[in-house]
């Protein structure tokens, strides 16, 4: 007993002092979210000309309350034109989007399936089709509906010195029920303790899937050169490794729909750890290389690539935790035993619903949230998080998932 007790202890320090590292370095980064934004400073005066396109598969119940909202920007309406791409659609996406005014491309691949396929191969059909007539791009989900300031603004950004943008998502039913609440929290999570913290650290921030922007000058040699799930933060890793600026743009606010059913958040945010975990195969070397190589930025990125899978790895030490407390109880407490297993269970899940639960309360408090229509949310947040530890500890083996649409109703 005591020889387990050694070896399980162990373990438990050395995996612990490995992500106690991880977490330390997000939570020294995560600290600049306490602070306003720092103001930008124009650095040029232009009207970038922007192609914004739309993703979509089987949209049709949703895409004309986008392009309207994009229709309505306060910015020169000959400064931008919207292209929808649809993607393998069975539907009439296509034709909907045709009577909303927007330039539509047709899709038709059941090999590359997935948004990162979709926005490669439009890029690359704007290029053919328009030349060097937009310098700017912006990314839409079908579901989304943006502010009317969203382009001026994420303009203002771009002449300040971004190479790239990540918009401010509000979510569209926040109160439909705790599964929605949840998402919107989980986002306004996001914006306040990765983006915004970066941004004000002076540090690249990721892009979160739409609502971004970027020049295209600075795919004009490497193209949407993503290979995982989640091309999203891939493809803003990556920039942020060429020496790129990415800044949060809190002013550029967009609506998304998030999913009420536990189904379906299942499916999306497997595919979101599955994702992270590919990415962090691919750039944990480039990252670490182009730091070395003098890009004080890609630490960062070396960092975050690291924090995907320590959290895989803390529900290993979760486990180890228990078990060492359990081997202690039968070694020290004799018939009393079970009283210290009790103990460490009860403490390990009060401790791990408690430390979420603070850290949700924390985000809607420094975004100036209502309290009350969050109550249930608020409360079930912790359980909403939990699973993702599963999910990241099943995608260390597991390399890959099918792409699967998350399909979105319509929502005023």
């Amino acid at each position: 007993m005591e020889i387990a007790l050694w070896i399980v202890g162990v373990l438990t320090a050395v995996i612990g002092l490995g992500i106690l590292l991880v977490l330390l370095y997000q939570l020294v980064i995560g600290i600049h979210g306490f602070w306003s934004m720092k103001p930008r400073r124009k650095i040029e005066d232009k009207a970038h000309d922007f192609a914004v396109i739309v993703c979509a598969r089987n949209e049709e119940a949703v895409i004309a309350e986008l392009l309207e909202s994009l229709k309505a920007q306060k910015y020169p309406r000959e400064k931008f034109e919207l292209f929808v791409i649809a993607d393998n659609c069975t539907d009439q996406t296509a034709e909907v989007s045709r009577e909303s005014g927007a330039v539509v491309y047709e899709r038709f691949n059941d090999k590359e399936v997935g948004k990162g396929y979709a926005l490669r191969w439009a890029l690359e059909r704007i290029q053919e089709d328009y030349g060097d007539r937009f310098d700017a791009v912006t990314v839409f989900d079908a579901d989304n509906v943006a502010d009317p300031c969203y382009l001026y603004h994420t303009n203002e950004a771009l002449c300040s010195g971004a190479d790239a943008t990540q918009g401010y998502r509000e979510t569209k039913n926040p109160f439909d029920n705790a599964i929605s609440g949840c998402y919107a929290i989980y986002w306004y999570m996001l914006t306040r303790f990765y983006h915004q913290a970066r941004s004000n650290a002076g540090l690249p921030c990721s892009i979160g899937g739409t609502g971004f922007a970027f020049k295209t000058a600075i795919i004009k040699e490497t193209g949407w050169d993503t290979v995982t799930l989640t091309e999203d933060s891939e493809f803003a890793s990556r920039r942020a490794l060429d020496g790129r600026h990415i800044q949060l743009v809190r002013e550029a606010v967009f609506y998304d729909e998030q999913p009420t059913e536990w189904d379906v958040s299942v499916k999306q945010r497997k595919r979101w750890m599955c994702g992270t975990m590919q990415e962090s195969r691919v750039l944990r070397r480039p990252a670490w290389k182009s730091f070395r190589n003098g890009n004080k930025n890609a630490f960062d990125i070396f960092m975050m690539m690291l924090s995907f899978p320590a959290l895989a790895w803390l529900l290993v030490l979760m486990v180890l935790s228990l078990t060492t407390s359990i081997l202690a109880s039968f070694a020290f407490l004799g018939p009393w035993w079970y009283i210290g297993v009790t103990s460490a269970v009860l403490s390990t899940l009060i401790g791990s619903y408690l430390s979420m639960f603070v850290l949700a309360l924390l985000s809607l408090c420094l975004e100036k949230k209502k309290l009350s229509p969050f109550g249930k949310a608020l409360a079930f947040y912790p359980l909403f998080m939990f699973p993702m530890m599963f999910y990241s500890f099943l995608f260390l083996f597991k390399k890959d998932m099918v792409w699967e649409q998350i399909r979105h109703g319509t929502r005023k």
